[in-house]
């Protein structure tokens, strides 16, 4: 009893094990009766059992002798016992000790030998012992376990040679019948007490191999492990199993099928069915026909199939039989006793489904029909076909083919009845006849009427009602003959095909290879001995090199092993060797194990001192970081700053992280090509003279090298391809840059190791360099600017020369817009340090490095700043914004801006204290910037670069406040009165402080904005100091000029490369001296030593100091509105050469400012502004014009002036801001004034505007009226027009509106700032970027029909639907807000950014520069073409501009941005239907295929407006017409700049004919008249533009008597904002009807092609009066 329990413990314990190994929860018990001696001597015997199997584990762990590892082998193989169960006769075990070593001790054998697969004993083994000793542990054991324990190791082996090797132990598992085995086994009964989770895992392992191994192995799967060949041989396991057990019962054994039964289900329910029936069935049906127990055991067989997989089984068992007979003797009457069975036979198979041939239902009737058990269900088959067969629903509505099949049951089953059946169901075949015939021969279709016919005559045959049988007439085919021999069975049977019985020793047969006979050894010939080669010459083998023995590994993890743990020299040379290339081709591998071997390969030492060891690595290590980038980039970042790492290790990492990053930004070459090439040479002939196309080769090269070419050409466009590096380019650099501060006891970055600092700096360079483009530029070159500015007067001359390399880097790699927005302090700092190292750097190498880079840096600072503004001038409006002041604050006094950031300083009076307060550009409120005095303050003013603020206050203290940080210091104290007077230096190095009292102090402050110590210079000049000004910045010496001197032997500038003689200045130079003035009327000048002396002297207060750095003059402006103008001579001297007064009503001067180009600007108080022009000597008032909006007694209180934009601002006293335009006419001299500023439409703030401050950004501009600040930023003015209605907007919150149709002119008011308009005939929809507004348009009203809340930048409108935009969707909406439909965007179309909608579609332009068209006719919206990546066909594509589609969507224009961010000078245009790209060049006047007129007149008529040197700004379709499109023009300097399109005077406006057999055809241009503003939209007969109100085009005016539709009328509240003029072939014809005017545009188009006879028939549809300017076209055709 003891025995069996713990028999039953350890086959519980084995169970558990395999299971919970393949993740199956299990549990078992034990129950132990200790008081058994039995049992006493049993545990005795398993103790001394584990000790011997625990000893041999030991020894195979940890010996390296031979001897003992094959003498435990050979234990463990002696406890297995041989495969027949006989006791191996070299040792004593007995048969106990086996049978307990099977139980308990075989699975934890072989998973420990699994486990120690890659032991060095197991490779030093030979294979003969191999076979002995380890392969038989596999192959002669229980095979179910081992089937387990050999799967569970192939899935946990990664590819390597073990897994090879456990591969083949599976192989020959499988061939070696052990599959047969584990089969008999478990019918034999004989097998382990397992339980039922054991067995369904390893059902689900041997039904599941082949989808394992190609789960695993994938395309290097082996050919027994495919499905065509395992399930066969698992076919043939059954069949032996089933041969086995009909021996056993026959022999009165018992045997059970279940597990057998099992596996055929399952194989049969994973689809495998098919291969499986192929073997089987004809076997059983042979061996069935004469002997009952096979027919038992098959149908024992069926029967303990589980009833979820019997409707698998089943089906193809019957489509594999051939005869009913044969399926009798193999299924018995299971489908009598089995109900899932009878529903499979009777009802699925027959009315369910309709695959199977016209053999398959013989044999399926025919089986129910062979017994008499079966034949009622024959009969109710018949019924139920019947039944399908004649109802009317199902011949309308099934399958022809299910039709068919239920029709071949019918007459099949009606040819199985016996009589008496037959006249029993006579009457119910009677009514199913009638009605079935009626119901097909009602059907439409032939084949099922003819269908119906042929069962009938079958029907009413087989009935024989009195010899009366229906006949039809209709043509036989192929079906209904088939249908008539259904009822007419051949007497003639096919016979069943002999199959092959299976012989048991077939199967059970090993592997040839392994059985194959040995060879023998020959008798030696005698004769053999006479041939002799001692007169052979000997071969020198001197130079012969020895073979390794060993082999290259195939795999990266055994790359791996022999790199960590090979004490093989030849072994690690050849891992070395195929490294790189390992990993390179499989990335997948390898980034499992990528940073494993990283680490292996950094620590690793060339003890064997094998060749190249170095390069080896380091490019097996570039490999890796280009594989699997991130993880080992991060590890190798990490540990460059770990403890214990040589310095060689540290400058290993950085040279692989350099090699790597180099790498990445290669372009990938055309796999493809490269492989073809690589194909071609590996199979040319090792002869030339054999490969035919040799000899042309060869002549092909001469007759190229002996021809002379004047241009060969580009042969092959360059191919764009991604950059790897820029995604990654952070991961490279920032981790670089964590701990450089942070020394260690064994590397000290910034002290003793300054090799690698100089190395890191140098990488960290070449990181930069690689960048370019790249998203985190700017972020880089901002922290490594910061990194080597600590280090940049190091003592090594490396550490110098690296830091040089990685600021040129920074300057060459930052985008050019945050070149100066995000290093603005740095630069100026930058030029100054590398004109230091120039002068002083001992090193020369240094010094010529620092020159180089300046002179590059100033290049690129140059073209930086000369790049163009998108300006919107005429066509802004200007948002306000209070400032968000505390409570505390009183009345603004003073406000100031920053000169590099939008943050503006706000000083304000109160009661009884003062205060200064900072405001962000939107007027948030700064907290810790608030400073509050119980005194006033008297003046601010910002650092040039810091952001550090300067305050004076009444009592005399100044202090300097530093953004956002809020930090405050105060200056000593050195005034006792008032601070009058600040001022900065022109990099903000000096600040000097004046009072009252006369008390000037000049400060010291440091490259971060500090004060440095006390006052540098103090001076007393006991007068009021009043104003303050430094000689601007110097620009340097010009090395490009000086060195073109040096060449023409200018002394003076050879004596500048001189490092002797005077020093060379590259760069901008601040200036330190300075002038200063008193209200009595002295201005003395302080040297940059800080001496003080008296400069001049004039008559009253001087109020105002300008210096002009072009004519070195100093300009003095004194209360009595004296200006006098000073030549600065020699230092101290100053001679007047200009004084003259200043006309002003009032006699007091409110407000000056000055303008680049020396115009003084002037208000005193009055209604005009005053202008001298000093260069010209001349002065002009500009006025404030009532037409415009102003009132008659307004004045001006207050100027400022933008040099940036050019555009002049002032306050008047009814809290309006006038603006100015500055715009230089081009090609005149000296033309009227007054025409050089155009006025712009008045912001109003409301209040009393005293002072106004423009920003740094050229988009902002804070206005103070007395009681707060205004921050008024610019915005884009909004503008739409259709279907005759046309919107612009006024102010931020008011709209134009102008119908022309019904000539009306209407405002509408907003509540909230306008961002946004468009419109249909019969509303308006207004957004604010939060809120969408609709107006309804009723008469000559508009009122609010909806609003609701939309986070929208764009919004267009179609009809009733509103179309918004979200993140890769565009929303449909209906007026109320509800969205109705949404428009998908994938990720790689991005995010949709642009809307444009003409006639009924709609054109979408997304960040990503793709574009989609969508038809709007119908209820939803529907693409109309699909997505088209625009960057496909337009090379340098950075973002798209606009986009419009035309009236039919045929054709979409494009205006798009560089990748530099400027504008391209290219209108390009998609063709939807043909998918092709188009453009045209306004740069050089051509469009993409040539000319664009072909016409002498034509060219001739354009002479006087050149189109080349232009770039296009707006372009639009006509919203009938689908081949006309107009655009807007402006000149450009050169291909790489565009000026801002408002300062151009000469715009033109270009009319293109565009149509796809023609392509893009000039058709009409001309200048812009200047009383206009920008193109609105283009509406044939009609241009639109935008004019301000009260302007126009003056010619359109002139015609407005003679066409009354020419202007909308105008009203005093309602002004004219849009001018229409038509079209030049429509000059006289406005009012023409339709006809007339397509007629006209089609002599329009077929004039500009050169087609005169189609001109013609188009002109003679005209019935009105002919224009006189057609009277004469350009080609001499006369029209009378």
């Amino acid at each position: 009893m003891f025995t069996s329990r713990r028999s039953i413990l350890r086959v519980s314990f084995i169970q558990a094990t395999i299971l919970s190994s393949l993740g199956v929860s299990c549990c078992f018990w034990v129950d132990i009766d200790a008081s058994s001696d039995a049992g006493m001597e049993t545990l005795s015997s398993g103790s001394e059992l584990r000790v011997s199997v625990g000893q041999c584990f030991r020894t195979l762990s940890s010996s390296s002798e031979q001897h003992d590892v094959i003498c435990a082998l050979q234990t463990l193989h002696s406890l297995l016992g041989s495969q027949d169960g006989s006791t191996s006769t070299s040792t004593s075990c007995s048969s106990a000790h086996q049978e307990e070593f099977r139980r308990c001790h075989y699975t934890r054998t072989l998973q420990f030998l699994i486990s120690h697969i890659q032991s060095d004993w197991l490779h030093n083994l030979t294979a003969t012992k191999n076979t002995q000793l380890w392969d038989s542990l596999f192959l002669q054991g229980p095979p179910e376990q081992a089937l387990l324990v050999l799967l569970e190791g192939i899935g946990q082996i990664s590819p390597s040679t073990h897994l090879d090797y456990l591969l083949s132990i599976t192989e020959t598992f499988l061939q070696t019948g052990r599959l047969n085995e584990l089969l008999w086994s478990y019918c034999l009964g004989a097998g382990p007490a397992d339980s039922p989770q054991f067995r369904e895992a390893l059902l689900g392992r041997v039904v599941a191999l082949p989808d394992l191994m190609a789960n695993k192995l994938q395309l290097n799967n082996r050919t027994v492990f495919l499905p065509q060949n395992y399930y066969p041989l698992l076919a043939r396991g059954i069949l032996i199993a089933l041969e086995r057990t009909c021996k056993a019962l026959k022999g009165g054994s018992d045997c059970s099928l279940t597990f057998v039964a099992q596996t055929l289900g399952k194989v049969c329910i994973q689809g495998h069915s098919a291969s499986v029936m192929a073997v089987l069935i004809p076997s059983l049906s042979e061996r069935t026909t004469d002997d009952m127990v096979w027919q038992r055991v098959c149908w024992k067989l069926l029967e303990n199939v589980p009833q979820r997989w019997i409707h698998s089984v089943l089906p193809p068992l019957v489509q594999a039989v051939s005869r009913p007979e044969a399926l009798s003797r193999i299924m018995g009457n299971l489908v009598v006793s089995n109900k899932k069975a009878q529903f499979v036979m009777t009802h699925k198979m027959l009315l369910l489904q309709y695959k199977y041939e016209t053999q398959v239902l013989r044999v399926l009737l025919g089986y129910l029909a062979a017994d008499r058990e079966r034949r009622p269900l024959l009969l109710q088959v018949l019924r139920s076909v019947c039944q399908a067969w004649a109802n009317p629903s199902a011949v309308r509505h099934t399958p022809l083919q299910q039709q068919m099949y239920i029709s071949k049951a019918l007459l099949l089953s009606v040819a199985l009845l016996r009589e008496a059946e037959l006249t029993e169901l006579r009457s119910e075949l009677l009514q199913c006849l009638l009605g079935g015939v009626q119901s097909h021969l009602d059907s439409s279709l032939v084949r099922v009427r003819h269908m119906g016919m042929a069962v009938g005559e079958g029907l009413s045959a087989r009935l024989d009602f009195n010899g009366t049988k229906l006949k039809f007439e209709y043509e036989a085919d192929e079906e209904t003959q088939e249908l008539r021999s259904l009822m007419n069975p051949t007497e003639e049977e096919e016979q069943e095909s002999e199959p092959r019985r299976l012989d048991l020793s077939d199967v059970c047969k090993e592997n040839p290879s392994s059985t194959a006979p040995q060879h023998q050894p020959q008798t030696a010939d005698p004769d053999l001995d006479l041939d002799s080669d001692d007169e052979l010459t000997p071969y020198d083998m001197s130079c012969d090199q020895k073979l390794n023995q060993a082999s290259p590994p195939r795999y990266l993890r055994d790359c791996l092993e022999v790199l960590t743990s090979s004490e093989d020299a030849a072994r690690m040379e050849l891992g070395l060797n195929v490294a790189e290339s390992l990993v390179l081709k499989n990335p997948f591998a390898t980034k499992e194990i990528s940073v494993q071997m990283t680490k292996v390969l950094l620590h690793i030492e060339n003890k064997f001192n094998i060749d190249n060891f170095l390069s080896l690595r380091r490019a097996t290590m570039v490999a890796l970081v280009v594989t699997d980038c991130i993880p080992v980039t991060q590890y190798l970042s990490t540990e460059f700053y770990s403890m214990n790492y040589s310095l060689r290790q540290r400058l290993d990492i950085l040279e692989v992280l350099a090699g790597a990053a180099q790498e990445l930004s290669k372009p990938v070459c055309n796999k493809s090509e490269t492989g073809i090439v690589v194909a071609a040479s590996s199979h040319s002939s090792p002869n030339p003279g054999d490969d035919p196309e040799h000899w042309r080769q060869v002549v092909d090269k001469r007759i190229q090298s002996k021809t002379r070419r004047l241009n060969k050409g580009s042969t092959r466009p360059l191919q764009a391809a991604p950059n790897r590096y820029a995604a990654v380019a952070g991961h490279f650099f920032f981790p670089l840059l964590r701990n450089y501060d942070k020394p260690q006891v064994t590397f000290d970055l910034l002290g003793s190791d300054h090799l690698v600092l100089s190395r890191l700096i140098h990488t960290l360079g070449l990181f930069m360099h690689l960048a370019l483009h790249a998203p985190a530029a700017a972020q880089m070159g901002c922290a490594l600017l910061d990194f080597v500015w600590t280090v940049r007067y190091h003592a090594e001359q490396t550490v110098r020369r690296g830091v040089l390399f990685a600021v040129c880097s920074v300057f060459l790699s930052m985008p050019s817009q945050n070149l100066l927005l995000d290093l603005g302090d740095k630069v100026f700092e930058t030029r100054a340090w590398l004109a230091d190292v120039t002068e002083g750097d001992a090193d020369s190498d240094c010094r010529s490095l620092a020159l180089q880079r300046a002179t590059r840096k100033d290049a690129l600072l140059k073209t930086n700043t000369t790049t163009q503004r998108h300006a919107t001038g005429d066509m802004a409006v200007y948002f306000d914004h209070p400032i968000d002041a505390p409570e505390s604050s009183g009345a603004p006094i003073q406000l100031t801006w920053h000169s590099a950031s939008p943050v503006l300083a706000v000083a304000s009076s109160g009661p009884s204290s003062g205060a200064v307060d900072v405001y962000m550009q939107k007027g948030d409120f700064v907290e810790r910037c608030h400073i509050e005095r119980p005194y006033q303050p008297t003046v601010v003013l910002w650092h040039p670069t810091k952001p550090v603020l300067a305050v004076g206050w009444e009592n005399g203290e100044v202090m300097l406040l530093t953004y956002p940080s809020g930090e405050h210091t105060a200056l000593p104290s050195t005034h006792s009165v008032s601070c009058s007077l600040l001022q900065w230096s022109g990099f903000g190095s000096r600040l000097v402080t004046g009072d009252q009292n006369g008390v000037l102090a000049v400060w010291n402050i440091d490259g971060k904005g500090r004060l440095q110590g006390h006052h540098l210079t103090k001076h007393e000049y006991k007068r009021p100091l009043s104003s303050c000004v430094f000689k601007p910045v110097s620009p340097g010496d010009d090395v490009v000029k000086l060195a073109q001197a040096s060449v023409r032997g200018d002394a003076s500038a050879l004596d500048k490369f001189g490092w002797n003689n005077t020093p060379l200045k590259i760069g901008p130079q601040e200036e330190l001296t300075f002038y200063i003035s008193t209200t009595y009327g002295t201005v003395y000048v302080v040297d940059e030593n800080g001496k003080s002396s008296e400069l001049l002297s004039v008559e009253g207060a001087i109020k105002h100091l300008y210096y002009f750095d072009k004519r070195d003059v100093l300009a003095v402006i004194t209360e009595t509105m004296v200006l006098s103008q000073y030549s600065l001579g020699p230092p101290g001297q100053a001679q007047e050469f200009m004084q003259v007064k200043l006309s002003s009503k009032s006699r007091l001067i409110n407000s000056i400012a000055w303008t680049d180009n020396g115009i003084l600007i002037t208000t005193s108080g009055d209604q005009v502004v005053r202008l001298w022009d000093l260069d010209r000597d001349d002065n002009y008032v500009l006025s404030l014009e009532e037409a415009v909006g102003f009132e008659s007694d307004e004045v001006v209180n207050c100027v400022a002036y933008c040099s940036g934009k050019g555009i002049l601002a002032a306050g008047t006293s009814c809290g309006r801001i006038a603006m100015w335009k500055m715009v230089v006419q081009s090609g005149s001299n000296k033309t009227d004034n007054k025409i050089k500023w155009k006025l712009q439409a008045p912001s109003d703030i409301q209040g009393n505007v005293t002072q106004l401050e423009w920003s740094s950004n050229l988009h902002l501009l804070a206005a103070n009226n007395s009681h707060t600040v205004m921050i008024l930023s610019e915005h884009v003015m909004s503008a739409h027009f259709s279907q005759q209605v046309a919107a612009v907007q006024l102010s931020p919150t008011q709209l134009s509106v102008s119908e022309f149709n019904s000539d009306q002119q209407l405002v509408l008011q907003s509540d909230s700032h306008i961002k946004g308009v468009c419109g249909t005939k019969e509303s308006l929809i207004v957004w604010s970027g939060k809120q969408i507004t609709v107006y309804e348009i009723t008469g000559s009203t508009l009122r609010i029909s909806a609003s609701f809340p939309c986070d929208t930048p764009i919004v267009a409108a179609h009809g009733e639907n509103l179309y918004t935009v979200e993140p890769n969707k565009v929303q449909i909406r209906t007026p109320q807000g509800t969205v109705k439909q949404l428009l998908s965007f994938s990720k790689t179309e991005g995010n949709p950014v642009l809307l444009s909608v003409c006639q009924s579609y709609l054109v979408v332009g997304t960040d990503t520069a793709h574009i989609r068209v969508f038809d709007l006719s119908r209820r939803d919206a529907k693409a109309h073409s699909s997505a088209k990546n625009l960057a496909d066909g337009i090379s340098n594509l950075g973002t798209l501009i606009s986009v419009k589609c035309n009236a039919n969507a045929s054709q979409v224009s494009v205006l798009i941005t560089r990748i530099n961010g400027k504008p391209d000078h290219k209108v390009y245009f998609y063709d939807v239907e043909m998918d092709t790209i188009t453009h045209f060049d306004f740069f050089s006047g051509r469009p993409s295929s040539g000319i664009t007129a072909s016409e002498e007149g034509e060219r001739q008529r354009f002479e006087g407006t050149e189109l080349s040197g232009r770039c296009p700004v707006s372009h639009v379709w006509d919203e009938s017409e689908p081949r006309l499109c107009v655009c807007e023009i402006v000149p450009i300097s050169s291909e790489s700049s565009a000026s801002d399109p408002m300062d151009a005077v000469d715009v033109t406006v270009v009319t293109l004919f565009c149509t796809q057999e023609h392509g893009l055809l000039l058709h009409d241009c001309f200048l812009k008249p200047s009383g206009l503003q920008s193109l609105l939209a283009l509406d044939v007969p009609y241009y639109y533009f935008i004019c301000k109100p009260g302007e126009g085009d003056p010619s359109c005016q002139s015609k407005a008597a003679s066409s009354p539709l020419s202007e909308p009328p105008q009203s005093p509240a309602a002004p004219k904002t849009v001018a229409r003029r038509a079209l030049r072939d429509f000059v006289g014809l406005e009012t023409c009807d339709k006809i007339t005017r397509d007629a006209m545009l089609n002599f329009s188009f077929y004039l500009t092609i050169g087609d005169m006879d189609e001109a013609f028939k188009s002109i003679k549809l005209i019935k009105s009066i002919v224009p006189s300017s057609l009277k004469s076209t350009p080609t001499g055709f006369r029209m009378d």
